[in-house]
């Protein structure tokens, strides 16, 4: 059965759609940025979920191309699961299965309602979705419902992602929502760790990732007990 989805989360939806099929089309900057993505920024991410968990199922969700799950599964042979609104991100997370060889379950769904029960896998987590919710603390909190470990990862308050900001207003909307999807929200150490507590996460460990030059991300790790 469809979640229910208001109406501002479907326009949500179609945001996502054009943001995927971007990423998908065959032009070469969308090839080129789709190879930065997986060469630079998943092995940052990838190395988190090996500093913090054990091989078990994993839940992606609000996967997008769920890049950092598929190279978690072909090196650890994690059980994955990507979930995630947009069909053109779900395509790609099985393109990128059938690359590194990985079996894959993929999911047209919605996050902050997800469709299984209570402590349902060892790892949920996601990479650059969070800020793009007014409140993410009920979202946490979801995910928490259905996973043992929980990590999040989202770019960091900072000079690096303000200065995208400013220079995606002088971009065509094509290319700039390469870099800034819509409705960010930036976060500090402090605030992201607030954020988790409030969602009922326990021992929560925050820690900063510098991926690239000036851009800087921001690891959450927190558990259900």
């Amino acid at each position: 059965m469809e979640p229910k989805i208001e109406e501002k989360e479907r326009q949500k939806t179609e945001t996502w759609e054009k943001f995927w099929s971007f990423e998908g089309d065959e032009s070469l900057f969308s090839k080129l940025l789709y190879e930065f993505r997986e060469k630079i920024w998943v092995k940052h991410f990838l190395q988190v979920a090996l500093d913090y968990t054990a091989k078990g199922k994993v839940l992606e969700a609000g996967s997008g191309s769920a890049l950092s799950s598929v190279h978690l599964a072909h090196q650890r042979g994690d059980e994955i699961t990507a979930l995630d609104l947009a069909t053109g991100a779900l395509e790609l997370a099985k393109a990128a299965a059938k690359k590194y060889n990985v079996p894959i379950q993929t999911i047209k769904h919605d996050m902050t309602a997800l469709p299984y029960p209570d402590q349902s896998f060892d790892l949920v987590w996601n990479s650059g979705t969070l800020e793009h919710f007014e409140n993410p603390v009920p979202v946490v909190r979801e995910m928490l419902r259905v996973g043992k470990t929980l990590i999040t990862i989202i770019p960091a308050k900072g000079i690096g992602f303000n200065f995208f900001l400013f220079v995606t207003q002088f971009l065509p909307q094509k290319i700039a929502v390469a870099f800034v999807e819509g409705n960010e929200h930036w976060y500090n150490l402090e605030q992201w760790k607030t954020i988790m507590e409030k969602a009922g996460c326990k021992r929560v460990h925050v820690k900063k990732i510098k991926v690239i030059g000036i851009f800087d991300y921001i690891a959450g790790i927190g558990y259900s007990s």
